[in-house]
């Protein structure tokens, strides 16, 4: 908190032995120096408005709203997880030119179709298909992956979107 300068003048009318008490009180009151810095509003806050941002951008300055994600997931023959080669498809499928945002839901979806609070991550509801570049998934041949408005979560990480899986819609 900031404690406002004295005004001497009222120090003056109470007596200069009085000084010391007054400045006392009014620190104690105002609770100056007392208690520790205030925290920011609630993060998931400025999240909420930082992902909205980006679905109103995505429409209007696609190339402005990709600036906002994350580094851009690469792609090679050299074989990966299962839950990597969906990151990767994930957002892939959020740079695609040709996918929309329709709905941003704070949370992650849970296994009844329901939304499960989670600070920072959201669901972004989608329109739009895309096939990936091929990935090697394991010990498998190279394959694709087919994205048919898929639900994205993401989550808001040093100032950038990053995006973690998608999933199927279950509501």
């Amino acid at each position: 908190m900031h404690c406002a300068p004295f005004d001497r003048s009222i120090a003056n009318m109470a007596g200069p032995g009085r000084m010391v008490g007054m400045c006392l009180v009014l620190a104690v009151l105002l609770g100056c120096g007392t208690s520790p810095p205030s925290k920011p509003r609630a993060s998931i806050d400025v999240s909420a408005t930082f992902i909205r941002d980006f679905a109103e951008r995505l429409k209007t300055d696609p190339v402005a709203a990709r600036r906002m994600l994350g580094p851009v997931a690469e792609f090679s023959a050299k074989p990966i997880t299962e839950a990597e080669a969906d990151r990767r498809a994930a957002d892939f499928f959020l740079r695609a030119s040709d996918v929309r945002i329709v709905d941003v839901l704070p949370g992650v979806p849970d296994d009844n179709g329901k939304q499960r609070p989670e600070p920072g991550r959201f669901t972004l509801v989608t329109r739009g298909t895309v096939t990936t570049l091929p990935q090697v998934i394991g010990t498998a041949a190279p394959s694709r992956t087919n994205l048919v408005n898929p639900d994205i979560i993401v989550e808001i990480r040093e100032g950038q979107i990053m995006a973690m899986r998608t999933q199927l819609p279950l509501r």
